[in-house]
């Protein structure tokens, strides 16, 4: 290209589509044989007020493994009116961990949250699921 010249790239976008259905709780063929997770408030419904700070989960001591607990969230969004799907994980090791706000807001209609968590020592365990408890964490915006 000269100095002087310009040039025009046309992108035009490229839509990608998926087949089946979303993964909104913990995986089927996996045989649970750990007590499942406490999630912290354990009651529904979730609401936004309740995400301040994170989620708690309660998990039983697992020395010397790796733990890692998987929120599996679902709903609607409130500006598309379109579900909403999400599986955060978060590490469990050496301490539990909150799932942080920003994760567990903008579910409703109402949504669901269940939880699960897998230890890793010797051998890959999984636990029982937690839920689902009722979650709705959109705000409600007046004019």
């Amino acid at each position: 290209m000269q100095d002087g010249s310009s040039s025009t790239y046309l992108c035009t976008p490229v839509k990608f589509s998926a087949i089946g259905t979303p993964q909104t709780g913990p995986n089927p063929p996996v045989m649970p044989t750990l007590d499942a997770p406490t999630i912290i408030p354990s009651t529904g419904p979730i609401a936004p007020q309740d995400i301040v700070g994170g989620l708690g989960i309660e998990l039983p001591a697992y020395a010397n493994d790796t733990v890692t607990a998987y929120f599996y969230l679902a709903g609607v969004d409130p500006l598309t009116a379109k579900p909403v799907n999400n599986i955060v994980a978060v590490s469990q090791s050496p301490t539990p961990q909150p799932l942080d706000q920003v994760y567990a807001a903008g579910f409703g209609q109402p949504g669901t949250l269940q939880a699960d968590y897998e230890a890793q020592g010797g051998t890959l365990q999984w636990s029982h699921a937690a839920g689902p408890i009722t979650l709705n964490t959109t705000f409600k915006i007046t004019s």
